[in-house]
């Protein structure tokens, strides 16, 4: 029950937190009261650089730095993961399709199903159920994730729109990403870590348990910042629909397909707890870019992205009494 109402304030704390304060946000510049300094856009870019360039990169190579890594069928993580966002895409397209949506919806809803959250609330409720061991194999599992993202997700809400963007260099896109970069790194230091066989030091897990929650808390506030209620009652159907894609149908068919590779077994079933978690999780933010992007149905993203996240509410109960 602790660790069950432990996600729940976090997830609900950081959204609500980011939810007033753009709030407060809002009222400022009507009033004229707002220093740019202050603007909506610069504070997320502030938070998201204090989480993701230096607490989760502390969390990674910690959490790999002591996790095994023996067994050789965890090299199958990272295809699990790919497997969990091919399918997410596809039947959102089956089902876009089949609803004879727009171009720009279909485009849409493919990337909302597609795009996971893994890192953020994954990754934080992986912590919490399974410990630092868990969360060790979350980036094996999200291992190849912006690739996939940058490489094929965007490619596809591109060739939905109908405007015409010019196509660049995917490495150079992807190496000139900070965030990549020092997420990429922290894999490779923590991995170089664990094979070296030099101890960690006994504080390093204490430091974990903070540094974790408070990392995601960061980032809900900063989606939080950017949540829009009014736009879910328009597309609450579609939206409802993704929430069962991803929240039912992936899990499924993922960790059926985890069990018959033979990692069921593995730690007494911890990689599938794992895979479990992970394959059940709402859009990620990364989901609105797209759309924003290439001129989609950016009110769509939204709607499925704040309806999939609520879904957690009925997910992370249903988790706690898988997981034990």
């Amino acid at each position: 029950m602790y660790k069950l109402l432990y996600s729940f304030l976090i997830i609900l704390l950081g959204l609500v937190t980011g939810y007033i304060l753009q709030y407060v946000l809002i009222h400022q510049k009507k009033t004229g009261n707002l220093n740019n300094t202050f603007s909506k856009e610069n504070i997320i870019r502030v938070i998201q650089k204090i989480a993701l360039l230096f607490l989760n990169p502390i969390a990674l190579i910690s959490a790999l730095w002591q996790v095994k890594l023996d067994n050789f069928g965890l090299i199958l993580l990272p295809l699990l993961g790919i497997i969990a966002i091919f399918t997410g895409g596809s039947l959102s397209w089956l089902y876009a399709s089949k609803m004879k949506y727009s171009n720009a919806q279909i485009g849409t809803l493919i990337i909302s199903g597609g795009f996971t959250n893994i890192g953020n609330i994954g990754g934080v409720i992986t912590f919490i159920f399974l410990g630092e061991t868990g969360y060790a194999l979350v980036p094996l599992y999200k291992l190849f994730e912006e690739l996939i993202y940058y490489g094929i997700g965007f490619p596809i809400a591109r060739a939905h729109s109908d405007e015409v963007y010019q196509k660049g260099s995917l490495l150079r896109k992807l190496f000139s990403d900070i965030f990549i970069v020092v997420a990429v790194s922290s894999v490779i230091v923590g991995l170089i870590l664990n094979y070296s066989h030099l101890p960690r030091p006994s504080y390093f897990k204490t430091l974990n348990q903070v540094i974790i929650p408070i990392s995601t808390y960061l980032l809900l506030i900063t989606i939080g910042l950017n949540i829009k209620l009014t736009k879910i009652s328009k597309y609450l159907k579609p939206a409802l629909m993704l929430m069962f894609i991803k929240s039912i149908c992936t899990p499924i068919i993922v960790t059926t397909i985890c069990y018959f590779l033979g990692l069921g077994s593995y730690s007494d079933g911890l990689v599938l707890k794992v895979v479990l978690i992970l394959s059940s999780m709402p859009s990620g933010f990364l989901s609105l870019v797209p759309p924003t992007l290439y001129r989609l149905d950016v009110d769509l993203a939204n709607a499925v992205w704040m309806t999939t996240t609520l879904s957690l509410l009925w997910i992370i109960p249903l988790l706690s009494y898988l997981m034990y």
